[in-house]
């Protein structure tokens, strides 16, 4: 059960990793190519997704350290 949950998180912080990496990716696009809205909307979109994605992080961490603390 416990490994399940370390997998869990694992990939979880994986996909966190991959998507500010491709937020990097387009601010440096969009740095050496000038201002497009189509790129600024993608940089938007990836930022509240990555944020989604940390939000979930982190409570599935805090509810682990809640559920070991009660032990």
């Amino acid at each position: 059960m416990v490994s399940n949950h370390v997998d869990k998180m694992k990939k979880m912080q994986e996909v966190v990793d991959d998507i500010g990496t491709v937020e990097e990716m387009l601010m440096r696009l969009e740095d050496g190519y000038g201002y497009t809205h189509h790129c600024q909307m993608e940089i938007n979109n990836i930022s509240k997704a990555t944020e989604r994605l940390r939000d979930v992080l982190n409570d599935a961490n805090k509810d682990k350290e809640d559920k070991e603390r009660r032990k």
